[in-house]
């Protein structure tokens, strides 16, 4: 809808609009809260494994930073592209909110479970690695992060660990779930007023110290997602953003985005072709040398297509992009041909994982 109305087709979105900013502020903050509400280390399926297999998720994707940083410099040398680090990130993030849904409802249905058990630790760990060093490479200034930023950064992270240890404390006295009976039979919506109430405080804090809303919304996600939103927060919070705020969002971000310049010369179908490409290559490949590497028997009954299909969904990418675009395009700091293109090459990464999960599946 927004590449329709937007510059891509009609024009009519007006991005200027304050009021419209506003709620596409809401929106992304949303947005990168869900984001950040899937990146849990201790959930039931995961207490299974060993440190063993959380080393092994590390060692992976400490290869594929590697990887990212080679194809970060050829790219950005192929193609002039000034700022190498937002590439290299790019390049190294996952989407935990594609990836571990579609696993957890493949797993469910019993279609397959012989996903890499240290590949989940894989997906948390990029997602919440990216994130973190986005605004190390690119503030909402346009420019690196300066003191005053990673004097920022420190209170946001202090903020949601002590949310965290709050929401802990709690839940483990058993206030927690009184408070939600509470709240239910009252019909007051408490932890979801709540929940917006700490948003927004990041947010401001995040706009105090000129950090990107994306951190405030990541943190808090992180947070309150460490224990798992309850079922009543986590429908509100669903309705609340994907029904009105995230895609009034999406559409005013599509709208900044001329898709025809891809089309207009060959340079842009292939950045984002080669974008795409070296997405691929740099997740598939640690996965294949991580199977090598494995001695257990479970990675040889997987086969090679398992690794190969794992690669190619840890490949999804979805917070990072939206970020960078957001970003670039707010603060004109980066090209609207490269914005375009990091947005066409996520979309075809989220196009491949879902393949990959339905042969998968099969």
């Amino acid at each position: 809808m927004g590449l329709v109305l937007g510059k891509t087709g009609f024009d009519l979105i007006p991005y200027d609009n304050a009021n419209l900013q506003v709620f596409a502020n809401i929106g992304f903050a949303l947005t990168m809260m869900v984001v950040g509400s899937h990146i849990v280390f201790d959930s039931k399926s995961l207490k299974k494994d060993s440190s063993f297999q959380f080393l092994h998720g590390v060692l992976a994707q400490f290869i594929v930073g590697l990887l990212s940083i080679i194809g970060a410099v050829f790219v950005t040398n192929i193609f002039h592209i000034s700022n190498w680090g937002i590439i290299a990130v790019l390049f190294s993030s996952s989407s935990a909110a594609i990836a571990l849904p579609i696993i957890e409802e493949l797993t469910r249905e019993r279609k397959t479970t012989l996903w890499p058990r240290d590949f989940l630790y894989q997906i948390a760990i990029a997602d919440l690695v990216a994130i973190a060093l986005l605004p190390l490479v690119i503030s909402e200034n346009g420019k690196s992060l300066d003191a005053s930023g990673f004097a920022g950064i420190l209170i946001l992270t202090l903020c949601g660990a002590l949310i965290y240890l709050f929401q802990k404390y709690v839940n483990k006295k058993g206030w927690l779930k009184e408070f939600r009976e509470y709240s239910h039979e009252k019909k007051f919506g408490l932890e979801l007023r709540i929940s917006l109430a700490a948003l927004f405080s990041l947010v401001f804090i995040a706009q105090k110290f000129s950090l990107s809303i994306m951190v405030a919304g990541f943190v808090l996600g992180v947070a309150l997602g460490r224990d798992g939103f309850s079922h009543r927060l986590n429908r509100q919070i669903f309705g609340l953003s994907e029904g009105f705020f995230a895609p009034l969002f999406y559409i005013w971000l599509g709208g900044q985005l001329d898709m025809r310049l891809i089309f207009r010369s060959h340079r842009g179908i292939y950045l984002a072709l080669t974008l795409y490409v070296v997405a691929l290559i740099v997740h598939i490949a640690p996965r294949l040398l991580m199977r090598y590497l494995s001695t257990s028997v479970s990675s040889q009954l997987r086969g090679v297509g398992s690794d190969v299909r794992a690669g190619a969904l840890s490949a999804a990418q979805l917070g990072v992009p939206i970020a960078i675009v957001t970003i670039g395009t707010a603060q004109h700091v980066i090209s609207l041909e490269l914005c375009t293109a990091i947005m066409s090459a996520a979309i075809l990464t989220i196009i491949t994982s879902a393949l990959s999960t339905l042969f998968s599946a099969k």
